[in-house]
């Protein structure tokens, strides 16, 4: 592991190599952005651009992180369907769907051991989560 350099010379030269790397790649990613937002500007079927969409999205996102500030339940009820859609579009064949708490809790009776030792759940959409 590299240590500490006490000199501030180094100090200044290393804040200065971020300040002057920001300054040179900043522009590039930019200028990236941009191209990308232009070539949204597809329309949908709904009469909107697929541009505006992604905006009000992102809008959207940017307004209950604020509003919630840590949205953890918002997390968690997402992970949740996001997590029934894969197992239903995979037929159950999920290698894991755990918590991030680390799989705390009780174990669902619909779990059965997959391919090579995982766990996997059975999942429709008419079956209770």
């Amino acid at each position: 592991m590299l240590q500490k350099s006490s000199s501030k010379f180094v100090t200044l030269l290393g804040r200065l190599v971020k300040v002057v790397m920001v300054a040179v790649v900043l522009p590039f990613a930019v200028s990236l952005l941009l191209s990308v937002l232009e070539q949204l500007r597809v329309p949908s079927v709904s009469g909107f651009t697929v541009r505006e969409w992604i905006m009000w999205g992102a809008m959207t996102y940017t307004g209950v992180h604020l509003l919630l500030y840590r949205p953890a339940a918002l997390f968690r009820v997402s992970r949740r369907i996001f997590a029934a859609l894969a197992i239903w579009l995979f037929g159950g064949h999920v290698a894991s769907v755990e918590e991030p708490s680390g799989g705390k809790g009780k174990r669902e009776a619909r779990e059965r051991p997959g391919r090579r030792g995982h766990r996997a759940r059975r999942w429709s959409p008419s079956a209770p989560m």
